[in-house]
């Protein structure tokens, strides 16, 4: 039985064992592929521990550091895999005279700038001496990961997880029995950003490389731009200097390894030119060129190589199968739907305040009555901490000015990148000590666990609508609106889980928008059951 295979020491909750008890059966009648459906507090990695260690060698993937750091520290016995930029370089350490691991990481010397091959003419001619055993330790990236691929059962996030299956496919351990795939909703982006290809502006100032010579816009455009650096780099490498100190081999991978991204990025958008499409140029304050990018619509024919495992399990809170599998191109796959949450009712309650229907085109009374209103929700909450998630970046500063004073005070805007440089982290860190401080932002809407105190209380202001200004989501939604309104709930249903994280945890969930609600009822269907109690069941 699947539930003997439990983390031992550990009783199985209701919904593991309901879970665990389903995909038996499903086994047993010859399914290989599951989504599974279970809300915060499930227990999903101890479900994925249990399946692994019954299943035979299976990857666990992840989206994120702090979900590995989880899941080994449940499952110690698990290898974990991480990337370079995690592990210090030993060939540059050598060069540079270091002895120590956290010098090395200080001064950067990270494993991704370290030239782990050398190339003549495109081809490789030597290794570094580091990637084998060596009487001055074996390189530590390189160690883990064979470690790593060794054991039966291995952690690692998506982008790893990826490149593994497309560059190093028949290495030994990669072809593994199962593949458990957690926060599974994340998969289609991750996908398209590891399909699609950036151009960083500071490609072309390296090669010299003229923008107005290129059509940045189209993916013809695209093309020549990817030939010309392609030339420009690899003549760029063939004027290595001599003697080659530490700094020469860090620009050398560097060069190297944009060299390889860039015929990779050629072949893939030329032999699928018709797929990709073109996102809007970014250019900086003095209107130099920061980036193009092209990017897949359809990701179908990469998830079939991608996601080859015998058996696959697709776990997240928030995943309707038929928007699910369509999305990323799989079929024959089986939906295991957890009918309830572990968490009390009253403690996850929301509140549809309906105040107005907001858009871009909103007038300014309808704004400054949803602002006065979050402005009493506040009051109310003087004493607690909280949690306001808007649309963009633009609605956080306008709804700040619209508070008043009082509250105003208690708001710590937070992004990966914010107004007075402090970044996510440290905003974090200052609202953990801050005894009534409301974290106001556009990208909290998944990733972030505010536990116990951290938020009594939360707020959706906006409906957050994926942005129609990005080609991709643009031609998306034109040629399937269901996966428009699909992406829509996903991050409404992840937003609502912030601040609700165990079953003793609670907190109140407030919409200000009304189209919010018409949505969710329009959609039922694409609402997990998990979620109908407070959704629907308490606002007949």
């Amino acid at each position: 039985m699947l539930v003997s295979h439990f983390k031992r020491g550990t009783t199985p909750r209701e919904s593991q064992r309901f879970i665990l008890d389903r995909m038996e059966t499903l086994l047993k009648s010859g399914y290989k592929r599951f989504i599974v459906s279970a809300p915060t507090g499930s227990g999903k990695s101890h479900i994925a521990g249990a399946l692994a260690d019954a299943l035979g060698n299976a990857f666990i993937v992840t989206s994120t550091k702090q979900l590995q750091d989880q899941y080994i520290k449940d499952f110690p016995e698990m290898a974990v895999i991480k990337g370079k930029s995690n592990f210090e370089c030993r060939q540059l350490m050598k060069k540079e005279g270091i002895g120590e691991k956290r010098r090395a990481l200080q001064k950067g010397l990270t494993c991704e700038k370290g030239q782990c091959v050398t190339k003549k003419g495109g081809k490789v001619v030597a290794t570094c001496d580091f990637k084998a055993p060596n009487p001055d330790g074996q390189c530590v990236y390189y160690k883990q990961k064979e470690e790593g691929l060794a054991r039966p059962r291995t952690i690692l996030n998506y982008a790893l997880y990826f490149y593994l299956k497309k560059f190093q496919g028949d290495a030994a351990g990669i072809d593994r029995h199962v593949a458990i795939f957690d926060e599974a909703h994340t998969i289609e982006n991750e996908v398209v950003r590891f399909v699609g290809y950036d151009i960083p502006g500071g490609y072309l100032a390296e090669t010299g490389l003229d923008q107005r010579r290129f059509d940045i816009e189209s993916v013809q455009g695209m093309l020549d731009l990817l030939g010309s650096l392609k030339d420009a780099y690899a003549e760029l490498i063939r004027r290595k200097p001599d003697p080659v100190t530490a700094a020469d081999m860090m620009r050398t991978r560097r060069l190297d390894r944009r060299l390889d991204g860039v015929v990779n990025a050629l072949r893939d958008v030329r032999r699928d030119r018709d797929n990709f499409i073109m996102q809007e140029p970014e250019f900086d304050a003095q209107g130099n060129l920061s980036r193009i990018s092209a990017v897949p619509l359809d990701i179908s024919e990469y998830t079939r190589d991608l996601l080859d495992s015998e058996i696959q399990v697709f776990m997240s809170a928030t995943i309707d199968k038929d928007n699910f599998s369509k999305s990323i191109g799989i079929e024959n796959c089986v939906l295991i739907d957890v009918p309830k949450s572990p968490f009390p009712a009253e403690n996850r309650m929301v509140e549809f305040r309906n105040v107005a229907r907001l858009s871009s085109r909103s007038p300014e009374s309808d704004e400054i009555r949803v602002a006065n209103a979050i402005d009493g929700i506040m009051a109310a909450h003087q004493d607690s901490r909280g949690l306001i998630l808007t649309s963009s970046k633009a609605r956080c500063y306008n709804l700040l000015k619209r508070l008043s004073r009082q509250q105003a005070r208690r708001i710590e805007v937070a992004h990966s990148k914010n107004k007075d440089n402090t970044s996510l982290g440290e905003v974090l860190a200052a609202h953990e000590s801050t005894p009534n401080g409301v974290l106001l932002s556009s990208s909290l809407w998944q990733g972030i666990d505010l536990k116990g105190d951290l938020s009594r209380f939360q707020i959706i202001e906006k409906c957050p609508y994926p942005y129609l200004g990005d080609s991709r989501v643009a031609a998306k939604n034109r040629a399937d609106r269901g996966w428009y309104i699909y992406q829509t709930i996903v991050k409404l249903l992840q937003g609502m889980g912030r601040s609700v994280r165990d079953v003793d945890d609670r907190a109140d969930t407030y919409v200000m928008d009304s189209s919010v609600q018409e949505l969710l009822r329009r959609h039922r269907m694409m609402v997990p059951a998990a979620y109908h109690d407070v959704l629907f069941e308490r606002q007949a």
